[in-house]
């Protein structure tokens, strides 16, 4: 490594300090901050459903009027008032995980085929849904986040100097 140079530092005392309740309140705090930035945007509405609808296969076009007719619901789908709809975009829970994190979920059983990169739909693309993992390199690229981390971190240790 011709060239390079490492700089290591030992922070003495970093695992007592992570393992200060106060610490692990302001570690808490911060994730749960985050998270619920993550269910706002995960729960930002996509706009109307785009029409024509833009079907991955003629396949997935067919089974879905089939169903529909099974059903006896008509083929126009409505995300607000239809039998079917799980109402997604209401669903994104954020919950604690552990002293420290917190998780942004969903139970809507399609929530993947709608919000999902891997298997996100191109009718929910075009509808304008965004994706998981576009919400997450969102707010690793998001100042607001950086912002709201900084302001907690230095509130917390306002309070802590000066003895609040």
């Amino acid at each position: 490594m011709s060239g390079a140079v490492e700089i290591k530092i030992d922070i003495v005392g970093l695992e007592a300090v992570l393992k200060n309740p106060n610490t692990q309140w302001l570690l808490s705090n911060i994730t749960w901050g985050i998270g619920k930035m993550a269910q706002a945007r995960l729960s930002a509405d996509p706009g109307p459903n785009a029409q024509p609808v833009t079907w991955q296969s003629e396949k997935q076009r067919i089974h879905y009027i089939l169903m529909r007719k099974a059903a006896g619901l008509p083929l126009k789908y409505d995300r607000e008032t239809d039998p079917m709809s799980q109402q997604l975009e209401k669903s994104w829970t954020v919950e604690r995980l552990g002293d420290t994190d917190a998780i942004v979920w969903s139970d809507v059983t399609y929530a993947g085929w709608v919000q999902g990169a891997a298997f996100q739909q191109a009718m929910h693309f075009v509808t304008g849904w965004t994706t998981i993992d576009l919400v997450k390199r969102d707010l690793e690229a998001d100042n607001e986040v950086q912002q709201f981390m900084d302001n907690a971190a230095d509130s917390y240790f306002w309070n802590f100097w000066s003895g609040a």
